[in-house]
C-alpha cells in the first residue's frame, strides 16, 4: 500500500523550499552587486585604466670649465609614460632663479619660484618642435625620453640656483625642479 503526505505536510515544505530558494536568489544578487562595486572602485577609481600617467625624475651636476670663474651646470630631465594611454609633449620651459644668501641661512624658510619677490630670473629658456629636444613628441606606453639642459655661470661664494624644467602638452603638465649651490662640484 502507498502512502501519501498530506496536503499540511506538502505545503509546509514547498513553502520552505521556495523561502530558502527566495533567500539563495537575494545572496547571489548582492553578491554579483558587491563585485561590481568592488570592480569599479579597483579599477576606475583606484587604477584609473584610462588616463594617462607621467613619472619625471632630473639631476643637477657641476663642472668646471678651464676659465676659474666659470663653471657648467648640466640639468637632467627624464620623462617617462607609466599610464596606459599616449600623451604628446608640445613644450618645454627651462627656468633658474638665484637664491639669495638670507633664503639660505634659514633651513626652515619656504622657496617658490612662483610666489618669492626677492628672486633673480637668470635663464628662461623655451623650446617648442621637435628639433629643439627630445622631450617633445609622442610618448608611447612605457617609452620615455631624457635630455640634459646645459647653461654656463659665473662663480660667485654661497650662491644657490633653483632650475625648474616645465613639460606641457595637451593633456600633461610636468615639473621638475631641482636646485644647487654655483660651482658645487663635489655634489656631483
Amino acid at each position: 500500500m502507498r502512502r501519501f503526505r498530506s496536503k499540511s505536510h506538502e505545503s509546509t515544505f514547498s513553502k520552505a523550499k521556495s523561502f530558502l530558494e527566495v533567500i539563495k536568489y537575494l545572496v547571489e544578487i548582492l553578491a554579483i552587486l558587491i563585485a561590481g562595486a568592488w570592480a569599479y572602485s579597483k579599477y576606475v577609481k583606484i587604477e584609473k585604466p584610462l588616463e594617462i600617467r607621467t613619472a619625471s625624475t632630473g639631476f643637477l651636476n657641476w663642472s668646471k670649465l678651464p676659465t676659474k670663474e666659470i663653471c657648467l651646470a648640466s640639468l637632467g630631465v627624464t620623462i617617462r609614460n607609466i599610464g596606459t594611454l599616449p600623451f604628446e609633449v608640445n613644450k618645454v620651459v627651462i627656468e633658474s632663479w638665484s637664491l639669495d644668501d638670507a633664503s639660505l641661512k634659514n633651513a626652515h624658510n619656504y622657496f617658490s619660484p612662483f610666489g618669492d619677490k626677492n628672486k633673480k630670473l637668470l635663464v628662461r629658456k623655451e623650446f617648442k618642435g621637435a628639433d629643439s629636444t627630445s622631450l617633445i613628441g609622442t610618448y608611447g606606453v612605457n617609452e620615455e625620453n631624457a635630455t640634459d639642459f646645459s647653461f654656463t655661470f659665473k662663480y660667485q661664494p654661497k650662491s644657490a640656483v633653483y632650475f625648474l624644467a616645465t613639460v606641457t602638452g595637451p593633456y600633461v603638465n610636468i615639473k621638475e625642479g631641482r636646485w644647487g649651490f654655483v660651482c658645487d662640484v663635489g655634489a656631483n
